[in-house]
């Protein structure tokens, strides 16, 4: 009897570890992101770095996948006017995904970043197109 209270108490700390490693553990990487300006822009080397970091946000809080590189690609206007700037990012994804990749596979994902009114940036799109 005693042995099978201690075996469901094992059950259910596993169960709540292994819960708990998914809740926290998907959370994304962007802390050591390379972030590449080789080309040139109408945005200033600060601006460009703001809305990188906004990438490195998003990608933190939405996706449980390491950020390795974003390079500044382009910028330009989206279809409600608002100027953003693209950015391709050099991606490793997760343990777990959706089934669109596999498990710590590397992907290229690209992210539209657009200026706010108050001057912050935000990612506005992001994805293979």
């Amino acid at each position: 009897m005693k042995s099978k209270a201690v075996f469901r108490t094992a059950c259910g700390i596993a169960a709540l570890c292994l819960i708990a490693s998914v809740i926290f553990g998907l959370r994304g990487h962007a802390s050591e992101t390379k972030v590449v300006v080789d080309k040139p822009s109408p945005y200033t080397q600060e601006q460009i770095e703001a809305a990188a970091r906004a990438v490195k946000w998003d990608v933190k809080r939405r996706f449980g996948w390491e950020l390795l590189e974003l390079t500044y690609e382009d910028c330009g206007v989206l279809e409600d006017g608002k100027s953003a700037v693209f950015f391709k990012a050099m991606i490793r994804t997760g343990f777990l995904t959706d089934g669109s990749a596999p498990p710590r596979s590397m992907l290229y994902w690209g992210f539209w970043v657009a200026q706010r009114p108050n001057g912050g940036w935000s990612v506005v799109r992001c994805g293979y197109g």
